[in-house]
């Protein structure tokens, strides 16, 4: 009985080693039935008996696997029986370790399969994650290439574009394939492809952000640059409406400008730069009309000046008259003495004789008093007839 016990140990090591439970099962049932017929003939020791009991597999025989159906007495069969128990004990409890092995390492198996697989499904989830994540942020990369190329004197805050600049010099990260071979491997892959994705994220967002800083920043700029050249012109154009005052033959371009200067009010007051660029070349239209209406009365007034200026030079020119005095005529505001006797004599002042002057040396001054107004020269001079003032002197 030891004999069959120790090689049905034997067998148990070796089918548990190699999870085969129904080999085991088939082998301890040969070895059973061995001890059962070997058990039974030491039982009955010299009792004559042409038959055996029938084995245990026969229920109708031994009313049950163990004989506990009938009453199994003192006899030799059944003392034969209960020396086959341990052996059949010993096999049931081996097909049990051995199936319960069997179903521990193909739990065991499965399990490791299962991880296996469910780590590779992540990896792969993880690495379309990262991939949709990684276009998302190519798209806003290249919807931010405008704003790249504004410049920093384009915008009211120039740091806004040295931060685009540098979220799109940033390094993206290289994205590494689900290759390992076991579930470890396949859980530190899409640990990192996780971590890829965040990192898209997160520059997408603020590759968008600093885009749109810039943008604001340049119509800020734009914004107030219109609005202080529409200031400025609004504000020269005042100066220009009060400066024309009375310098244009009407006002018709003056109250034009004064209307432009109300829209560009109006305007300056919004934020369209568009109204407020139409409203500054309004004003400059507006202004040009003025200065035009100032320039074109200033030419009337000039072109005025000089014709009466030339009336007057005329009206000087044609004064005078005809005056007889003996022989002697004038005209054209002056008098000539032509002959003979002057019948008007200057006793005047007279200057001292030998100056060596004559009737019409340059001292008479045209009166041809020559260098004596005392006397009458011979030479057809003499006095002014009118005064009888001498132009000597």
């Amino acid at each position: 009985m030891d004999e069959e016990r120790s090689e049905l140990e034997d067998l148990t090591a070796g089918y548990i080693a190699r999870g085969e439970a129904e080999g085991l099962a088939s082998d301890a049932q040969g070895i059973a039935d061995r001890a059962w017929d070997e058990g039974a003939h030491d039982g009955m020791g010299d009792v004559a008996t042409p038959d055996l009991p029938p084995r245990p597999t026969d229920p109708e025989a031994v009313g049950g696997p163990f004989g506990e159906g009938k009453a199994a007495g003192s006899s030799p069969v059944s003392r034969g029986r209960r020396r086959l128990m341990p052996v059949i004990v010993a096999v049931i409890v081996a097909v049990l370790a051995v199936g319960t092995a069997a179903g521990v390492m193909a739990w065991r198996g499965n399990v490791a399969a299962k991880a296996l697989s469910d780590a590779r499904s992540r990896c792969v989830d993880s690495l379309a994650k990262a991939g949709t994540a990684r276009d998302a942020y190519m798209q806003a990369v290249a919807a931010a290439s405008d704003m790249k190329t504004v410049k920093s004197d384009q915008v009211a805050d120039p740091k806004v574009v040295a931060a685009l600049a540098s979220e799109l010099d940033a390094k993206t990260p290289k994205t590494p394939a689900c290759t390992a071979g076991d579930a470890d491997g396949l859980g530190t892959t899409a640990d990192e492809l996780d971590a890829q994705a965040r990192w898209y994220a997160t520059h997408e967002a603020n590759v968008k952000t600093a885009s749109e800083n810039v943008g604001r920043s340049r119509d800020e700029k734009t914004l107030g640059d219109a609005r202080k050249a529409l200031a400025d012109k609004e504000s020269a154009a005042r100066k220009l409406l009060k400066d024309s005052d009375g310098k244009t033959g009407d006002d018709v371009a003056r109250a034009k400008l004064t209307q432009a200067i109300n829209t560009a009010v109006e305007a300056g007051k919004g934020t369209d730069v568009r109204k407020m660029d139409d409203a500054r070349s309004a004003l400059d239209k507006a202004m040009k009309s003025v200065n035009d209406a100032v320039g074109a009365k200033r030419k009337a007034d000039a072109a005025t000046a000089e014709a009466a200026k030339r009336a007057r030079s005329s009206a000087s020119n044609n004064y005078g008259g005809t005056s007889n005095h003996g022989n002697g005529t004038t005209g054209n505001g002056g008098y000539r003495y032509s002959g003979g006797t002057s019948s008007k004599r200057n006793t005047g002042n007279s200057i001292p004789s030998g100056s060596g002057g004559s009737g019409d040396t340059p001292q008479s001054k045209g009166w041809g008093c020559g260098d004596n107004c005392s006397t009458a020269p011979s030479d057809g001079h003499g006095c002014n007839p009118v005064t009888g003032a001498c132009g000597i002197g």
